[in-house]
């Protein structure tokens, strides 16, 4: 049983119902080089090729994203993703992947220039960068590790209203959307970032 997925799929449907009809057969979800569905719900079967004398006894899964498809989602939760989907038409992906290359290779230049290690003029607290250089290899998102707690340097992101998520054991995802991040809002980040790193006590406790 997937609980973590089980609540994302429950979204869509009705939640309790989702996870007391769901399956996931490790055996089932690589059919020659078909990739099926990880996440199996009671309604989701291959509607043109049902067999009704097992249909209760076997499950003969849809290949692909049709595969994750339910019946009945809620009207209300449709409305919203019909709207960003929408601004997702109008912007068009190859602007948007456009800008978030550029997006990201900045805020990727102004973290090296200010707080790598490779700075040597740098003599304040550190911060690294671990997710790959290559913008084929990523998308938006950075993660950055530093040379002191990340704890006290995430809190004090959140008192100053960046919303980024952190990663166990000491990693700090930074990820300027372009659909409504600019190059000033990554500006502001690595400014109140410097200013918070140089805040931080010998102790490395900030």
């Amino acid at each position: 049983m997937a609980k973590t997925h089980a609540g994302k799929t429950g979204q869509f449907g009705d939640r309790d119902q989702s996870q007391r009809n769901m399956t996931v057969n490790p055996n089932l979800l690589l059919n020659s080089f078909v990739i099926m569905p990880v996440i199996v719900l009671f309604h989701i079967f291959n509607v043109n090729n049902v067999d009704f004398s097992v249909q209760f006894k076997r499950l003969q899964l849809i290949p692909g994203a049709s595969g994750f498809r339910i019946s009945n989602p809620p009207i209300l939760l449709v409305c919203p993703l019909h709207a960003s989907l929408e601004l997702f038409q109008q912007a068009t992906m190859a602007a948007l992947r456009r800008k978030s290359i550029l997006l990201t290779g900045y805020l990727e230049y102004m973290l090296k220039q200010y707080r790598s290690k490779g700075n040597t003029g740098n003599k304040g607290p550190l911060v690294n960068i671990i997710t790959p250089p290559r913008a084929e290899e990523r998308g938006c998102q950075l993660t950055l590790t530093f040379s002191i707690s990340k704890k006290g340097v995430f809190k004090e992101l959140e008192k100053r209203g960046v919303v980024c998520d952190k990663r166990e054991p000491d990693g700090i995802r930074v990820a300027p959307v372009p659909l409504y991040n600019s190059f000033h809002d990554v500006y502001k980040f690595v400014r109140l970032l410097a200013a918070i790193l140089n805040s931080a006590k010998t102790s490395h406790v900030i």
